[in-house]
């Protein structure tokens, strides 16, 4: 996985909704941890070796500010960081590297007071409750949120080994030959022996949805690129949906690359917007580089109703 930290628009698709925590599909909780911060966890991952949550950050005061980084460098404000705390009570904070057991952010978005994280947890805890806390230099514990993982850890079974199931783990990122078993809706688009990608994470909105596209393979010179506004890439990611009625001011549904990482795999997030109606979400991934394409479907009335959970602060 890529170590990156890059500050961004604050009118970047859900970005702009500054005072907006959204609401995650699956396991999940959020809380306020300070006075004007709020933090909230779901998005989790599964592998053998660990799992992988995201942690959205959210402040309603123009004036708070702090800076992640994935090897603790100093930014323009305080460094934070996350601890978590373990069902047996022991605990382990980002930036601090160990061989055995750790957490580690593997993408790092955001500017002042508004962060996504995505942190790796190894290795793969026991079941019980996950204290998540979130640390800022010269102010200490703002406080957390807890997050059970005993039906998380459930979902373990599902995930998808590629290629050779003795290939080398580093502890202290995901293994990059094994697709996550996602918690909550998802849809397994492709599914080979040496490629495999998924759908899932979703996060609402008031106005829609943030999702996560993620695809592993054993294939060495295979190299996936989404391309630019000036560039055609070499995969396309499709949405399709119920037709809306037109009499009732519905837009068509639009479907943007935020961030993320491609290259010798894809950890990549979309932005869906407006909500999508009921009925079924068939997303469609086509690769001429891979020769592979495929479909999948989630609950769009499901992920429609779950952005009433979203808390503006």
């Amino acid at each position: 996985m890529s170590n990156s930290t890059r500050p961004r628009p604050e009118d970047d698709g859900p970005f702009g909704l500054r005072a907006v925590l959204p609401a995650f599909a699956g396991a999940s909780a959020a809380s306020r941890v300070a006075d004007n911060v709020w933090l909230g966890v779901g998005g989790v991952r599964t592998y053998p070796s660990g799992i992988e949550f995201l942690l959205e950050v959210r402040s309603r005061d123009p004036g708070t500010a702090f800076w992640f980084h994935p090897r603790d460098k100093r930014g323009p404000w305080p460094l934070a960081r996350v601890r978590v705390t373990l069902p047996d009570g022991s605990s382990v904070t980002s930036g601090r590297l160990d061989d055995t057991a750790g957490l580690t952010l593997q993408n790092v978005s955001g500017v002042r007071g508004n962060w996504t994280l995505r942190c790796w947890l190894y290795p793969r805890p026991s079941p019980g409750a996950l204290r998540i806390e979130l640390l800022v230099d010269g102010k200490g514990a703002l406080g957390g949120v807890s997050l059970d993982l005993r039906a998380v850890l459930a979902t373990t079974a599902d995930v998808v080994v590629l290629g050779d199931s003795h290939a080398e783990v580093v502890p202290s990122r995901p293994p990059e030959h094994v697709l996550a078993s996602m918690v909550g809706p998802s849809a397994l688009l492709v599914q080979d022996w040496d490629f495999a990608a998924v759908v899932g994470a979703f996060r609402a909105y008031p106005d829609g949805l943030v999702l996560s596209l993620v695809a592993r393979w054993t294939r060495p010179q295979l190299r996936l690129d989404p391309g630019s506004a000036a560039q055609h890439g070499n995969f396309t990611l499709h949405v399709d949906a119920p037709i809306h009625d037109a009499t009732a001011g519905h837009s068509p549904l639009g479907l943007r690359m935020l961030y993320g990482h491609a290259g010798a795999f894809l950890d990549l997030e979309y932005w869906l917007s407006p909500l999508p109606p009921h009925g079924p979400i068939r997303f469609r991934f086509e690769s001429s580089a891979a020769g592979l394409h495929g479909q999948g479907a989630v609950d769009g009335g499901e992920l429609a109703e779950l952005a009433q959970q979203a808390i503006e602060l």
